[in-house]
């Protein structure tokens, strides 16, 4: 009798041993909550705590992140294009976990200062009266126009985008250029095949 009342208090301890470890509370954390970027295109790491299944996913797509699910502790990139508009952009970033409360993760992109910049006319002086205007609107559309020494004049539009360090224009031809540029005082700087182009804003 003694032998089987043992055994029977061995299995009602084993039994209340795996019904807490059954029970532990499920825990979720990640940072950092939020993130405050250049409008350059980066990333950053976030690191998430846990002790349960989780997902990550992003509301928006300039952001990418490096794993979507996983269980546990865990490391996931956040990848961000660069922002080519004069506008600030925000992204939001859900963690969310089994039985726990969803995390809600803030992403924030500041404009891009060379858009700003870039809007607007340019003008090169090509000598003798001739000289060619570049005009860059804000809905990436533009047109240039040259001026010939017999005061001639041609026109054609254009779409454009850029990075940070290159200018990609598509003119209504069809012919499209991917040369790098730099802004500064002022002048627009085009390194192009044919030579370096210097505009001054109008």
């Amino acid at each position: 009798m003694k032998f089987n009342l043992k055994i029977i208090l061995i299995a009602i301890i084993g039994f209340s041993i795996s019904l807490s470890s059954c029970q532990k509370e499920k825990t979720l954390s990640a940072l950092p909550l939020t993130n405050d970027a250049t409008y350059e295109a980066s990333s950053y790491d976030i690191t998430i705590t846990s002790n349960t299944d989780w997902t990550i996913s992003s509301d928006s797509d300039w952001v990418t992140v490096s794993a979507t699910s996983g269980s546990n502790d865990g490391l996931v990139t956040v990848n961000f294009t660069e922002n080519t508009t004069s506008d600030e952009r925000n992204a939001i970033i859900t963690v969310a976990g089994t039985d726990v409360e969803s995390i809600i993760l803030a992403l924030k992109q500041t404009s891009n200062p060379d858009y700003n910049n870039l809007i607007g006319t340019w003008k090169m002086d090509e000598g003798n009266g001739a000289y060619s205007e570049m005009t860059f609107a804000e809905d990436l559309s533009g047109t240039e126009k040259r001026v010939h020494e017999d005061a001639s004049e041609d026109t054609q539009s254009f779409t454009y985008s850029f990075t940070a360090t290159n200018l990609t224009i598509s003119f209504e031809g069809g012919d499209t250029h991917n040369v790098p540029y730099s802004i500064s005082d002022n002048k627009l700087t085009i390194e192009a095949p044919d030579g370096t182009w210097i505009y001054t804003k109008q």
